[in-house]
């Protein structure tokens, strides 16, 4: 009995352990820091009004071995940072 008690209670434990580390983990690359109170938002995301167009581009680094390419070639590039929580 005391080693299903002690089992269980380390199993609880390193589940907290692990659960608050990886909550720590995923709101500092969200950008928040924690100030001894609380955390604190301090990489704001700002919306542009006109997305910046790309200028003089060498595309002659690129190496594209396929026979058929989908798409236009002064396609817009566009780069989304996904969050599981919104």
């Amino acid at each position: 009995m005391f080693e299903k008690s002690i089992g269980w209670f380390s199993k609880i434990l390193a589940f907290i352990l692990v659960f608050g580390a990886a909550d720590i983990f995923y709101l500092t690359q969200k950008g928040f820091v924690w100030n001894g109170s609380g955390f604190v938002l301090v990489k704001e995301a700002e919306a542009k009004t006109e997305p910046e167009q790309p200028k003089n581009i060498d595309t002659s680094s690129f190496n594209v071995d396929s026979m058929y390419v989908l798409g236009e070639k002064d396609a817009p590039i566009t780069i989304y940072e996904f969050s599981s929580l919104g």
